[in-house]
């Protein structure tokens, strides 16, 4: 591990700037949200904005990310190969059916 010039690792610097990276984003988002600011579409409804202003949204999806890292990491490469596997898979085969789609409805079928 590398060490900083005052003996310190740093990892106490990097999880402090997560959180204050997470505070300045929110308070961004408070001054806009007051302001009138408002860049998120018009069809959306006001539990949408405010679930999105609260900082519940980001918190959730980070949440959401981070238990998919945590159990990717912690299970065995089989595993998260077969789940990317998966995925490509579907993809795979989702692009395939709008493909089919597409190519019907301009031959008019």
């Amino acid at each position: 591990m590398a060490l900083k010039k005052d003996g310190s690792s740093g990892k106490m610097v990097d999880e402090n700037m997560i959180v204050l990276r997470e505070r300045i984003r929110k308070v961004k988002a408070e001054i806009e949200y007051n302001s009138g600011g408002d860049r998120l579409p018009d069809n959306w409804m006001q539990w949408e904005r405010t679930y999105f202003y609260s900082g519940c949204y980001h918190s959730d999806v980070y949440g959401v990310v981070a238990f998919l890292q945590q159990f990717l990491l912690e299970s065995r490469p089989s595993v998260a190969l077969a789940l990317a596997g998966l995925f490509v898979i579907g993809g795979s085969t989702a692009g395939v059916a709008v493909l089919h789609l597409l190519i019907n409805s301009v031959r008019g079928s």
